[in-house]
């Protein structure tokens, strides 16, 4: 009994540290993604032939410590879209989204942060104007296919640590995730679901 009791003692710590791990990639990886969002939009805007919006620019600069904590108090990943749509919107951006996302919250989160990603890198990298999010679910998987009107890379694409961080969260869930850049360039994410892991959302 002491042997079992000390290892489970065992166990349990090494849970604690794997926890840890998680949370703390987590929130490296979303500050990244709402850092990246806001640095594109103000960067979009200053560099705008039209005057800034300064009322945009105040909004960029509120509720940042909220946003990268991610709290009970957070948006859902649906708000979290269409307050995406909304602000991409303000500069000239067009998102279209086609589809609906996972019902399970964790997955519909970590779609919407692809998506957040997806987005910020085609406006920074690409100079996009309009970006097509389509998500579909058949045969008990997710489809999310995200393209743009942005410039195609010239050279191949060397995935930085925001890259790296979406297949971890991906393949936590037994998903995978490939990027293309011919003839335009596109994400695609494949994610198994269940039959009933869908939810309704009007965002077409």
């Amino acid at each position: 009994l002491i042997n079992k009791g000390e290892e489970l003692d065992r166990t349990l710590a090494r849970l604690h540290i794997l926890s840890r791990e998680r949370e703390t990639q987590k929130a490296k990886m979303r500050a990244h993604d709402v850092l990246g969002q806001r640095l594109t939009l103000l960067l979009r805007t200053i560099h705008g032939e039209q005057a800034p919006d300064h009322a945009l620019l105040r909004s960029l600069s509120q509720g940042l410590l909220e946003d990268l904590k991610g709290g009970e108090n957070s948006p859902s990943p649906q708000e979290e879209l269409d307050d995406l749509r909304q602000l991409f919107g303000s500069i000239g951006v067009d998102i279209a989204l086609e589809g609906d996302l996972p019902a399970d919250d964790a997955k519909g989160r970590l779609f919407t942060d692809i998506i957040r990603k997806s987005v910020t890198n085609a406006v920074h990298h690409g100079f996009a104007t309009r970006i097509l999010v389509r998500i579909d679910f058949s045969k008990g998987e997710y489809r999310l296919r995200v393209t743009n009107n942005g410039r195609t890379p010239p050279r191949p694409i060397v995935e930085g640590g925001g890259m790296a961080g979406i297949r971890k969260a991906l393949e936590s869930y037994g998903g995978a995730v490939e990027v293309t850049t011919r003839p335009r360039f596109a994400l695609t994410v494949d994610l198994p679901g269940g039959e009933t892991d869908v939810q309704s959302a009007d965002c077409r």
